[in-house]
């Protein structure tokens, strides 16, 4: 996860998901604060 120092600094970013069976992006997404890590959680 990233500390407030990070996400403060960071601001928005784009993210993306790779399947590692195939080696493709299955998933891209804007992210802002720790949203990259939602998708570990589900």
């Amino acid at each position: 996860m990233f500390d407030e120092l990070s996400i403060s600094k960071l601001g928005f970013y784009v993210y993306g998901l790779i399947d590692p069976y195939e080696d493709v992006p299955f998933y891209i997404g804007k992210g802002f604060g720790d949203r990259v890590f939602s998708m570990l959680k589900e």
